[in-house]
């Protein structure tokens, strides 16, 4: 399947392969265009966020940089923003260009990963993510 992440193509895109109206199509392509990179620098924190659609149903979120109590409010607004989408998306989190994460950072994810898949999930955060969705 193609990989779109803004412009023409998009639409036409959606209108050979998916039976949607151009509201869908319209709304999607100017949610692409106004929403695909974050970057957030506070103090000596910085976090970079790309989204991408690989297809309609799905969202694509690449973070990479520090993730801390200074950078955490950054990710959950753009994921808030997919957990409230209509229709809903299937959301992967890419996780493998991080730097560093702080306690907190580590705990937003234990808490959104009922709700995301991750993807290229660092080798330090493996073992605590899996561990925590059997923790009591």
């Amino acid at each position: 399947m193609p990989f779109f992440t803004r412009g023409s193509r998009w639409r036409e895109y959606l209108a050979n392969n998916v039976k949607v109206g151009i509201d869908f199509a319209e709304s999607r392509e100017q949610k692409i265009s106004q929403h695909d990179s974050h970057t957030v620098t506070a103090g000596l924190s910085m976090i970079h966020i790309e989204e991408f659609y690989p297809h309609p149903e799905a969202v694509v979120i690449q973070v990479d940089g520090k993730l801390d109590r200074h950078t955490i409010p950054t990710l959950q607004k753009v994921c808030q923003q997919h957990f409230d989408a209509t229709p809903a998306l299937r959301i992967t989190v890419e996780i493998g260009q991080l730097d560093s994460i702080s306690l907190e950072g580590k705990h937003y994810l234990r808490e959104i990963q009922d709700r995301v898949s991750f993807r290229n999930i660092p080798e330090f955060l493996k073992l605590e993510l899996d561990s925590s969705s059997h923790q009591p």
